[in-house]
């Protein structure tokens, strides 16, 4: 008989841990757009500003088209990654650019990685 240690997915409490977890990375997110180190969308000045959004098991992280705010971002995410053993599905993930200049998306493309 092998015994292993961790739980594992389809264990009873892995379900109850992500969802810690996922919390965990959305109060991070928030709490950078409050100190400014990343600063979200606002669809009018006086909103709050959207970092992300998640369902289910997937997040979508928004923010303005800058290296800064996606070096910040990307960051939060590896330190999310690195403390739960968790890795980006790069398959899965994309950007989109919405009046950005093609040097800027360049740039931030090189960062993400994807």
């Amino acid at each position: 008989m092998k015994l292993s240690c961790g739980i594992h997915q389809g264990d009873s409490l892995s379900t109850f841990l992500f969802i810690l977890a996922a919390e965990g990375l959305s109060r991070t997110l928030k709490a950078a757009s409050t100190v400014g180190s990343i600063q979200g969308l606002r669809f009018h000045h006086r909103d709050q500003a959207y970092t992300h959004q998640q369902f289910v098991d997937d997040t979508m992280c928004f923010g303005k088209s800058s290296v800064k705010e996606v070096m910040e971002t990307k960051h939060i995410l590896n330190t999310f990654s690195k403390a739960f053993g968790t890795t980006i599905n790069e398959e899965k993930s994309n950007v989109y650019f919405f009046n950005t200049l093609v040097i800027t998306q360049r740039n931030i493309l090189r960062i993400v990685g994807f």
